[in-house]
């Protein structure tokens, strides 16, 4: 979008980072903390019970505590909940090898250059940001498609369809 609105895709800093990358991280970083902020003004926090608040402070601070009540977390955890939080990590460690590799996959594929301060690796770059957004645009709409499926066929189903498309793409 902001080589479209007249950015430079070439325009690089005394370190090679392009100026749309750090245009779109500051974007990123405004419209992040806003809406963080638009969240802790707005959303006002349950009040623990006196119970509650006799337990923390007997509880003292220590990381042995702290290790202590992520495992009574885990113990609390809904079993559904337990089982996707294997799958979510494996899932996480997946996207974060897409994420560290996708710009390099592409320049390599794509312009033949493995060179970060090529035309052809920006050109990637850019490629990668195209893509992400489209996907996440997809999966956006697509979130707000589900809503009348699953209420017709139901949650179970309508994830279970999900998962199988998934497998199969």
């Amino acid at each position: 979008i902001l080589v479209y609105a007249g950015m430079s895709r070439d325009a690089v800093d005394l370190n090679g980072i392009p100026h749309i990358t750090k245009a779109a991280f500051l974007i990123g970083a405004v419209l992040s903390l806003s809406t963080i902020l638009w969240s802790v003004l707005s959303v006002r926090e349950l009040p623990l019970t006196a119970a509650q608040i006799a337990e923390l402070r007997r509880t003292p601070l220590s990381v042995r505590s702290t290790l202590r009540e992520i495992g009574d977390a885990i113990r609390e955890m809904p079993p559904t909940m337990r089982q996707l939080a294997v799958a979510m990590l494996f899932q996480w460690y997946a996207m974060f090898c897409y994420w560290q590799y996708i710009t390099f996959s592409l320049a390599r594929s794509l312009h033949g250059t493995s060179d970060p301060a090529s035309p052809g690796f920006r050109a990637a770059a850019l490629a990668t940001g195209q893509l992400g957004g489209f996907y996440n645009f997809i999966a956006f709409v697509g979130a707000f498609a589900l809503v009348p499926v699953t209420r017709a066929w139901g949650a179970r189903n309508v994830h279970a369809l999900c998962m199988v498309a998934a497998g199969a793409a």
